[in-house]
C-alpha cells in the first residue's frame, strides 16, 4: 500500500469518529435521563407507601396529616407533595363505602382502609428540543388499616 491511501484511510477513520462519537453521547445522556427518572419514581412511590404505612398503625388511621408528613420527610430525592384519604367498607375488597363509625351486620366494625398519593415533577439532566423538561412522576399505595 502506498502512503497516500494510508493516509486517506486514516483521515477518513478520524470522519467515522467524529460522526460517531456524538451519537453515542447523546444515546449515553439519555440513557442516564431515563434512568435518573426511574430513580426518582421509586422514591415517589416509596414515600406514598411510608404514608400508608404510618396511617395503617393503630391510632393512626384518622391522622391525614400525619400520613401526608410521613410521605414527605420519608425521601429527599425529590420535592414530594402527598394527599391521604381514609375510607371505610363493611367487607373486605367491598366498593361499598361506608361511614367508618356505622356498624356492619349488626355488630362488626367497618374494615378501614387508608391511601396516600405522592407527585413530583423533577427536571431532566439536560433537556433536549423536542422532550419535556420535566418529568411529572406519581405513586401510590394502599393499605387496610383495621
Amino acid at each position: 500500500m502506498t502512503r497516500s491511501v494510508r493516509n486517506r484511510e486514516a483521515g477518513s477513520a478520524l470522519v467515522e469518529f467524529a460522526f460517531i462519537v456524538p451519537v453515542f453521547m447523546l444515546l449515553t445522556l439519555g440513557v442516564v435521563n431515563f434512568a435518573l427518572a426511574i430513580e426518582q419514581g421509586i422514591a415517589v412511590s416509596a414515600a406514598a407507601h411510608a404514608g400508608a404505612e404510618f396511617g395503617a398503625v393503630e391510632g393512626n388511621e384518622n391522622n391525614l396529616i400525619g400520613m401526608q408528613t410521613a410521605a414527605t420527610v420519608s425521601t429527599n430525592a425529590v420535592s414530594i407533595s402527598a394527599l391521604a384519604s381514609t375510607w371505610c367498607t363493611c367487607s373486605v375488597n367491598s366498593s361499598n363505602i361506608v361511614s367508618c363509625t356505622s356498624i356492619c351486620n349488626t355488630y362488626d366494625l367497618p374494615v378501614q382502609y387508608v391511601q396516600v398519593t405522592t407527585t413530583a415533577t423533577v427536571p431532566v439532566l439536560i433537556p433536549y428540543t423536542s422532550l419535556p423538561s420535566n418529568i411529572k412522576l406519581a405513586g401510590s399505595s394502599v393499605l387496610r388499616a383495621r
